[in-house]
């Protein structure tokens, strides 16, 4: 995807996501007055605002609590094994004479 295409897409995902808490924000103003004043916009920021001062350490202090390395090591794992398993059942079946 080129740079304008990538642009356009932000814009219409931040017009969606301003739309959507703008008629969320009309719909508790009609039903409770006194919330209605104190509803700020979101602010919508993409990951590149977000994580932009985010340094790897830091990063992996953060999101590194949530990710399962053992887990994805695992998984991977059991792919590379099936994968190995398939290739020479298949070989076993398609070159073994009789």
């Amino acid at each position: 995807m080129d740079e304008a295409a990538t642009e356009k897409n932000m814009h219409e995902l931040l017009t969606a996501v301003l739309k959507f808490f703008g008629r969320a924000r009309d719909y508790v103003g009609k039903r409770i007055p006194s919330l209605d004043a104190s509803c700020k916009p979101p602010l919508v920021m993409n990951n590149i605002e977000w994580f932009k001062n985010l340094g790897l350490l830091e990063f992996m202090r953060v999101a590194g609590t949530a990710a399962r390395v053992n887990s994805m090591i695992t998984r991977e794992r059991l792919v590379l094994s099936s994968d190995i398993l398939y290739t020479f059942t298949h070989l076993h079946v398609a070159f073994s004479p009789g």
